[in-house]
């Protein structure tokens, strides 16, 4: 199950700046008047955008920290700010210093900051809202397309999505940012098309050439199995910007995939070193362990890292690292059945969930909280063949997640009625609980197609089985079953 705040970080939004008086007003990428009080924190400022819109994190949270120091009422540095925390604690903080500036500033600001907030109670309802108010009002601004593709990104609305990335690309063809999500939605979105994705990633790194675009193209390589290819991409980036931990994190990934342990763990290593937030350098390198046939040692290297690595962090942050340690190694023993170790991690994960919600702050963080414990819990209890408890777990997590305005809320209860109708043999229901899961979580997807084996669909079952094959992306999830379903082709 993903986060509240997990969500939160994977969206890439893009935003805009705070009107002060007797403000200079000018436009970088995506159209959008950005405008502040003095040409120092402009500078520094337009840079952190620059940087954000090119997935550039660390140099980009750099940049919005020093736009703060030299413009302390600079309402859209503090979104910004926000929008690259470290936690949600950081993250509900700057909004809070954003919102307390917001006196002055013009109505997209205003309206940027409403999309923002909504990520406090995974308000996805209001955020689409928001953003179609913004292309109505700023029908000429390509960055209001831009985040109006974001939102139905995140609903899985792949082709509402394109399409406004397309008009951004349209208004404003030398703008990067659409390009980039439009190669992402191409290459990782049902449908996905390759032809596309290489364009844009080609397009992309021709109006900036720069090692985050290197990773774009990379992607588009390793996706049509052409590992070698992606190498030298990632290498060329590297070559570039050998401090953005994204191009040896990926060069790890096409490592992994052509079955270089020692290199890709040697690349995830390094990027440790360079990252703000290593979280998901330390995740990978314990992630090879499981593509090599070793979850217990991924699992008890997940285990070690959430307590070595947090140790001079703040509170805040570990609590984070260590959240998302957990759930990679209870998701590891679900897949292998290890009861014993998974009601051990449940027990050590579940404060720390607690405590991640309480620095979001909401009430809806609170209840994804619970609905998530109750889904271990949950898996648990199918793994002991205590199915009517199953049931119960689900049902509540249902009722929990009720006042979450988000179209996806339910797939991780969905996912568990599934899962535990498969345990029982009940292979059509199975089945029809795993249909109504986004195809894109090729997780569920695997589970679907074990239940159309057992109840002897072979030929859906192999064509599940082939896609899933051929899905050269890194997560917990296809790690896990990746070597099994290449073998059953």
């Amino acid at each position: 199950m993903k986060k509240l705040f997990s969500c939160l970080l994977a969206g890439l939004l893009l935003a805009t700046a705070n009107l002060h008086s007797h403000a200079q007003t000018v436009q970088p990428g995506g159209g959008t008047l950005f405008t502040v009080s003095a040409q120092p924190s402009y500078s520094a400022f337009q840079q952190g955008v620059y940087h954000y819109d090119m997935g550039n994190v660390n140099k980009a949270r750099q940049s919005f920290q020093k736009t703060k120091e030299q413009d302390p009422r600079h309402a859209m540095a503090n979104v910004y700010r926000a929008l690259v925390s470290p936690s949600p604690e950081d993250f509900s903080l700057y909004l809070q210093k954003a919102k307390e500036n917001l006196e002055t500033a013009n109505e997209f600001e205003k309206l940027y900051y409403t999309y923002a907030e909504t990520f406090l109670k995974d308000d996805w309802e209001t955020r689409l809202a928001t953003a179609q108010k913004m292309v109505a009002q700023y029908p000429d601004k390509a960055r209001a397309y831009l985040l109006l593709g974001d939102t139905y990104n995140q609903a899985d609305e792949p082709e509402k999505a394109r399409s406004n990335y397309q008009k951004a690309i349209e208004m404003e063809p030398a703008w990067a940012a659409p390009y980039m999500q439009l190669t992402f939605s191409y290459l990782l979105r049902n449908p996905t098309d390759i032809k596309q994705a290489e364009k844009n990633a080609k397009k992309l790194v021709s109006i900036a050439p720069e090692g985050s675009t290197y990773v774009m193209l990379g992607d588009v390589y390793r996706a049509q199995n052409d590992f070698t290819k992606a190498i030298e991409v990632y290498s060329k980036g590297i070559q570039m910007d050998a401090a953005l931990p994204q191009l040896y994190i990926k060069r790890g990934h096409a490592y992994t995939f052509s079955g270089n342990f020692d290199k890709a763990r040697a690349d995830y290593q390094q990027a440790g070193t360079i990252d703000d937030v290593p979280i998901n350098a330390h995740s990978y390198y314990a992630t090879t362990f499981v593509y090599q046939g070793m979850p217990e040692k991924a699992v008890q290297t997940l285990l070690n890292d959430a307590e070595t690595i947090t140790t001079n962090m703040k509170a805040p942050q570990a609590m984070v690292v260590k959240d998302n340690f957990y759930y990679q190694a209870a998701f590891i023993c679900m897949h292998t059945g290890d009861v014993q170790q998974l009601k051990e991690i449940i027990a050590r994960y579940k404060p720390v969930s607690l405590a991640v919600s309480n620095q979001t702050g909401t009430a809806e963080a609170k209840l994804q909280s619970k609905a998530d414990m109750l889904f271990w819990e949950g898996i648990v209890k199918t793994l002991e063949k205590d199915f009517t408890g199953t049931q119960k777990n689900a049902d509540e997590m249902k009722v929990l997640l009720e006042p979450i305005k988000n179209p996806r809320k339910l797939a991780p209860s969905i996912f568990l009625r599934g899962y535990t109708s498969l345990h029982q043999k009940d292979y059509a229901q199975a089945i029809a609980h795993f249909e109504k899961i986004s195809k894109e979580d090729r997780y569920a997807m695997y589970w679907m197609a074990k239940a159309y084996e057992g109840q002897g669909n072979t030929a859906k079952a192999k064509a599940l089985y082939k896609d899933l094959a051929a899905f050269n992306f890194n997560d917990i999830g296809n790690a896990l079953i990746r070597n099994e379903v290449r073998k059953k082709l």
